[in-house]
């Protein structure tokens, strides 16, 4: 979709109840064309999932943050601060071409996160966020009204998610939306054909080309 392209030096937002979903479908196709990819933040992810979506788990690699103290006082290690974070997202921007970034990295203040920006760019890399607004988003993309199949009153076993995902940000005029598969019963991401407004977010469901156009 022309101005849905994910540009390198780009952060990229991903907002709603299929946020994580939105997240692994956005990172499938660089992923799939070579790309390495960091997860940080998101401490519940799946690899079953990451894969079903379309990530080449051979190139996944997740970055774990202490979780506290351990039972009875007895320490397992601090949670990371603003200068931890902003020590392993710099690494992590330097070594890999896609992170993602997800609300367990809440302990970075806007001054870092904006100089992380800033070495994003320079090092043309590509972020995308789950939950995490201090990174901002030059696009973003929602999941609403979400609906499962296969469901009846009481009774059934889910099968797929139809979800409404709209893109905005600055490089898209007006805000797009399409009605998609988030997933669908095979586990893949894909759009519905009957599109909400004129174009269809196609770039979610398929690989996100990393380009350097402007």
């Amino acid at each position: 979709m022309p101005g849905a392209v994910v540009q390198r030096g780009s952060v990229v937002g991903c907002e709603g109840p299929a946020a994580v979903s939105l997240s692994l479908a956005l990172a499938a196709g660089p992923s799939q064309q070579g790309a390495w990819v960091a997860v940080a933040g998101l401490p519940g992810l799946g690899l079953a999932a990451a894969a079903e979506a379309g990530v080449v788990l051979g190139r996944l690699v997740q970055v774990a943050a202490p979780q506290g103290s351990g039972p009875a006082g007895q320490q397992q290690g601090q949670k990371w601060g603003d200068q931890q974070w902003g020590d392993v997202l710099a690494a992590m921007i330097d070594g890999f071409d896609v992170v993602l970034l997800g609300p367990g990295t809440q302990g970075v203040k806007p001054g870092t996160a904006r100089r992380l920006v800033a070495r994003l760019r320079a090092r043309g890399a590509v972020a995308i966020t789950v939950a995490a607004p201090v990174f901002g988003a030059d696009l973003c993309f929602r999941a609403a009204n979400p609906r499962w199949t296969g469901l009846g009153q009481g009774h059934g076993v889910a099968q797929g998610r139809r979800v409404v995902v709209e893109l905005t940000g600055r490089r898209v005029p007006r805000a797009r939306r399409a009605e998609m598969w988030l997933p669908a019963a095979d586990g893949r991401m894909c759009p519905l054909p009957d599109v909400v407004a004129p174009v269809p977010v196609d770039h979610v469901a398929g690989p996100v080309p990393l380009d350097q156009a402007g």
